[in-house]
């Protein structure tokens, strides 16, 4: 559903599906990590219309589409980090942050690495 059809979505009702999306994929958020999701949810849209950071332009689907898909990769990746005592999870950027950003937000690994160009990054 877009948001022009339900209406723009609140960040109570993002933050609710960040929080149930990653507690059905066993990722225990807790809440300041829940907010930062949402507060990058919000970038993207905002930076969206200008830098084309992807074609998903409703924060409800990005929820999906982006959070939740990086989630369900990060949830992976602890399982297999804690078998094979990984530190280190280099994101060689695939647009807009994703994965790298959910990863260091959700605090997937201990030292986070990405390769995006300082150019691509919006001054603030």
């Amino acid at each position: 559903m877009s948001a022009t059809a339900a209406g723009p979505a609140a960040d109570a009702e993002l933050a609710d599906r960040v929080g149930a999306g990653a507690e059905a994929l066993g990722m225990a958020l807790d809440p300041g990590q829940v907010s930062g999701l949402v507060g990058y949810l919000r970038l993207v849209e905002r930076w969206n219309a200008t830098y084309n950071l992807t074609s998903v332009r409703d924060p409800r689907a990005m929820v999906v589409q982006h959070v939740l898909d990086c989630l369900a990769a990060a949830a992976a990746l602890r399982r297999r980090r804690r078998a094979a005592n990984c530190r280190r999870v280099l994101d060689v950027g695939s647009g807009a942050g994703l994965p790298g950003l959910v990863f260091a937000i959700a605090r997937v690994s201990g030292e986070p690495a990405g390769t995006g160009a300082p150019a691509e990054i919006p001054p603030r």
